[in-house]
């Protein structure tokens, strides 16, 4: 192992990744309307507020446009089905998701809205939206590619109300060119409801989204994957895309990931933090609003350089950091730790705010990251690789 790994043991650092404007505008104009309804009166739902609020975080941090609603009546979700139109005219990317109870009456799929009033089949029509209406909204807008998630096919309230109400979502067999459509799992079938903060479908999905350089096909093939081994969940995709579409594009796509290390006793961290995009490409430094971390700009320098070494576990290859970064200038300190975790646990606590954190675990880390993730309204705080160290 070399010095510069042993120094990254004994350090805990923060890093701010940098994107460009110029890569955020090559990836076109971005719109997304991000629906979640949970406090249904007949069947409540503990997800889909939680579902909706992160994918539309992560969808800003993607360089999305959003328009995020939870818990909407039918007239609100009209409305902003409009809005997200008018928004999306003239646009390249036009994405829709949404979490919440969806059910199909005689082949039509409608959303459902909360409040809904819901007694007789026939009710469903005139209380539901109907989801073609999405799709009207997007060919209408004459967007280039348009994305469909429906995290709607949670086993519903009125099946044993209704005599042809069918369980999960239909096929929806007409849709504009350069569109897909996914459902989170086959028509006809029911998904889970996650026990935690999120579905399982759209904690997959969040995952794999921010995977760089994965065509949105790819993502969706990941998510299926993840799902079918954990759960038996079969997510299902249709599609007339035309133009390859990348939640993150390739040449974002150079950063090499690494294996976390754990402090023990004086040792501690290196902790690495990613968080929305600065308002200038010519901003040196940077402060954490929450914890008053400091950063310095990093440019790599263009073309790739090797790393490795000569041990089984150290293979030489190339790494390209393509995008600049930002990385704190000093340790996290123990005054900065506990402004997020509440408590210190520092061996050498009585040191003083200012002397580095250490005695955390890997697990401690995994928690302070989320934390300060949820603080700042982010989730680009991570671990940074040892390329970019």
């Amino acid at each position: 192992m070399t010095s510069t790994l042993i120094r990254i043991v004994f350090s805990l650092f923060l890093l701010f990744l940098f994107i460009p404007n110029s890569l955020q505008a090559a990836t076109g104009q971005r719109i997304a309307l991000v629906i979640g309804n949970s406090n249904y009166k007949a069947a409540p739902l503990r997800n889909p507020v939680n579902d909706a609020t992160d994918m539309a975080r992560s969808l800003k941090n993607l360089g999305f446009k959003v328009i995020l609603k939870t818990n909407v009546a039918k007239r609100d979700m009209g409305k902003a089905v409009d809005d997200f139109g008018k928004r999306l005219k003239g646009g390249d990317v036009g994405l829709f998701y949404y979490a919440g109870h969806g059910v199909q009456v005689n082949g039509v799929n409608y959303l459902i809205p909360v409040g809904a009033i819901i007694n007789e089949e026939t009710d469903v029509e005139y209380e539901g939206i109907d989801a073609g209406r999405i799709l009207a909204t997007m060919y209408n807008a004459k967007s280039r590619i348009n994305i469909v998630i429906l995290d709607a096919c949670r086993d519903n309230p009125y099946v044993r109300s209704f005599r042809s109400l069918t369980r999960g979502l239909a096929i929806i067999s007409k849709a504009p060119a350069g569109t897909i459509i996914a459902y989170s799992t086959s028509p006809g079938d029911v998904a889970i409801d996650g026990k935690g903060r999120n579905s399982p479908y759209t904690s997959s999905l969040l995952k794999y989204m921010k995977e760089p350089g994965l065509t949105i096909e790819d993502v969706f093939k990941g998510v299926r994957q993840k799902l079918r081994k954990e759960t038996g969940q079969v997510p299902w995709e249709l599609s007339s895309l035309e133009w390859k579409f990348y939640f993150i594009p390739p040449s974002a796509a150079a950063r090499e990931s690494s294996e976390p290390l754990i402090s023990q006793g004086r040792e501690t961290t290196e902790v690495a933090m990613a968080n929305r995009p600065p308002t200038s490409e010519e901003s040196s430094t940077f402060t954490s609003p929450t914890i008053g971390a400091k950063f310095v700009l990093i440019t790599p320098p263009a073309g790739t350089f090797l790393m490795g070494g000569s041990g089984y576990d150290e293979t030489k290859h190339h790494v390209a950091i393509s995008n600049p970064f930002y990385i704190q200038t000093t340790e996290v300190t123990q005054g900065q730790w506990e402004k997020v975790m509440g408590k210190n646990l520092s061996n050498f606590s009585t040191c003083g705010d200012g002397c580095p954190v250490e005695r955390v675990s890997w697990n401690n880390i995994q928690e302070f990251i989320r934390k300060l993730n949820d603080m700042e309204g982010t989730d680009k705080y991570r671990l940074p690789t040892e390329a970019e160290w």
